[in-house]
């Protein structure tokens, strides 16, 4: 929810952000586990049940030729949505908290489900704000994993910042 610029000024002086986006790439997937939605589905809202979430909808969707998509949507303003590529063994996870959801346990609860050989977690703030309350772009995104932080290409934090991505 986006903020109004009084309540950005009521939090003082420290910069601050609203949310974060867990950015997980799940290689080396089952087949089985990743290839029809129903299976996908029960895993994704099993995650959610177990960061204590309230579902709000979920919503899956099985392509015949490519795989799955999804979202679990959750009252605490957080979400899990899930791309999967069955003949690549390969699944794309997001997952956005704004601090109720446990990201980290949850991304490891869906890797085993999906049988995932490498997993990769990449933190990327949302909503982020200066010292005086003016949304600021995100420059690098952090790799749990320890590899090098990838720069977030200019074009991109311009169009982050003209489309209002960011809060």
């Amino acid at each position: 929810m986006m903020k109004r610029r009084d309540e950005i000024e009521e939090r003082g002086s420290m910069p601050f952000q609203l949310g974060a986006q867990w950015v997980i790439e799940l290689y080396g997937c089952s087949r089985e586990r990743i290839e029809k939605a129903g299976a996908v589905e029960e895993i994704m809202v099993s995650a959610a049940r177990i960061s204590n979430s309230v579902i709000t909808k979920t919503i899956f969707h099985e392509f015949s030729e490519r795989g799955v998509n999804g979202l679990v949507a959750m009252l605490s303003g957080a979400y899990l949505a899930i791309h999967t590529w069955p003949d690549k063994g390969y699944a794309a996870l997001d997952i956005f908290s704004a601090g109720s959801v446990m990201p980290q346990e949850t991304a490891a609860f869906i890797a085993g489900r999906l049988g995932a050989g490498r997993t990769l977690i990449y933190l990327v703030p949302r909503g982020k704000f200066d010292e005086s309350g003016v949304p600021t772009p995100p420059r690098k995104v952090t790799p749990i994993d320890g590899a090098a932080a990838p720069e977030v290409p200019k074009i991109v934090r311009a169009a982050i910042v003209l489309f209002g991505l960011i809060f």
